[in-house]
């Protein structure tokens, strides 16, 4: 079953340094990438599903921060962001309906946040979704 938060903004809870680097060790052979470091596996903040493909906290961090910054009109347009964990900080954002400019704009906004909080990002996809 998956576990899904309902947040304002707020630090998202990690597992201990200790807990990762055990999983890390069991599963893994040692690699911290593909290990979680919260046990919250999706979010909605403001409406917007926030999801991260290893349940990364720092990731969803900064996608909740983006979505808490959005101006009220981008963000009923935004249905989910995700990132994948695999690429690192590579963000997919589903919109609806679809408008350039306001893919545009969003794609901007999230882009100014991976800035501040991560030094950048490899990647912005804003793509049409269906709606809520």
């Amino acid at each position: 079953m998956m576990k899904t938060t309902t947040m304002a903004y707020t630090r998202i809870p990690s597992y201990t340094n200790k807990y990762t680097r055990d999983l890390a060790d069991k599963h893994w052979h040692g690699c911290f990438d593909k290990v979680s470091t919260t046990p919250i596996e999706s979010l909605r903040a403001r409406g917007v599903e926030i999801r991260s493909r290893y349940c990364k906290a720092y990731e969803l961090e900064t996608m909740l921060v983006a979505v808490c910054t959005l101006s009220e009109q981008m963000v009923r347009h935004v249905r989910s962001i995700f990132d994948n964990s695999k690429i690192g900080y590579a963000y997919t954002i589903g919109i609806a309906p679809w408008d350039v400019s306001v893919a545009q704009a969003i794609a901007e906004h999230v882009e100014q946040i991976a800035i501040k909080c991560n030094e950048g990002h490899n990647g912005i996809l804003v793509t049409p979704e269906a709606g809520r």
